[in-house]
């Protein structure tokens, strides 16, 4: 018996993995260095990580494209900077555009007012949400809240010079997109409703 309720518990554990690592991507191959033609990242879900690698020797700069697709009925509600993210020269740029490339010359910008967002991160930034980052603020396109469906592309970027012999050259870094399910309205009134009630009930009689 305990060992059927030892089985039960491991296939629930894997079962919850699978549920909270849906898709995302870790380099190797490298991840495409061409803006027209990005990466194309499978997300599901939940919680989809994406490991990648990016530098400057001084000489050759190496910066990454990757897309993603956000299936109707669901939204990207989060961008989570991941623990094994490592900034050099203080701060690192990743910019977003919708559609499945990024159109903007990296190489002639003056300014990211194009982008549809983008955000200059540090280390401090690591463990936190930083999509309303990159949508809020001037010099950008914009947008609040969460993400529709659609596909976005995302331009990572490092300028600091990574040389041979310095502790991490290239930068790796690390990103947590995070799918939901669109609120059914009929779940959000219950919700509300549900809300009203435990607040009736919680209330005082006099």
């Amino acid at each position: 018996m305990r060992t059927a309720i030892r089985f039960v518990a491991s296939c629930a554990a894997a079962l919850g993995a699978l549920s909270a690592q849906a898709g995302g991507y870790t380099e190797g191959p490298d991840l495409s260095n061409n803006r027209l033609a990005p990466t194309g990242v499978p997300v599901d879900p939940g919680s989809n990580i994406v490991k990648g690698t990016m530098g400057y020797t001084g000489v050759v700069l190496d910066r990454d494209f990757f897309s993603i697709t956000v299936a109707p009925g669901y939204l990207l509600t989060q961008l989570v900077l991941g623990p094994s993210t490592v900034v050099g020269g203080g701060a690192s740029f990743l910019g977003m555009q919708a559609g499945g490339a990024i159109t903007v010359d990296p190489d002639t910008v003056s300014n990211g007012s194009q982008l549809l967002g983008w955000h200059i991160y540090s280390s401090a930034d690591i463990g936190t949400n930083i999509l309303p980052l990159m949508g809020g603020g001037p010099d950008k396109i914009g947008f609040s809240g969460a993400l529709p469906a659609g596909t976005y592309s995302f331009w990572v970027q490092e300028l600091a010079p990574s040389f041979p012999g310095e502790p991490f050259p290239p930068f790796p870094y690390e990103f947590d997109l995070r799918i939901q399910a669109v609120p059914e309205p009929a779940s959000a009134l219950l919700m509300l409703l549900g809300g009203a009630g435990l607040l009736r009930w919680a209330r005082p009689r006099r």
